[in-house]
């Protein structure tokens, strides 16, 4: 497990909406934005939940 500051949760949500085209609310983009921290070690899935924007 890794954390994120509300920065890049932030930046997550941005990328997601305006380069995916996938609103979500900013605690939906926390995995996303913990993938874009750094690659895993391995194989991952990143669930992207909520849009209660």
């Amino acid at each position: 497990m890794i954390t994120v500051s509300e920065e890049a949760l932030h930046a997550a949500q941005a990328i997601l909406t305006e380069e995916l085209g996938i609103l979500v609310e900013g605690a939906a983009a926390a995995s996303w934005a913990g993938l874009l921290a750094g690659p895993p070690p391995g194989p991952a899935v990143v669930l992207i939940t909520g849009s209660n924007v």
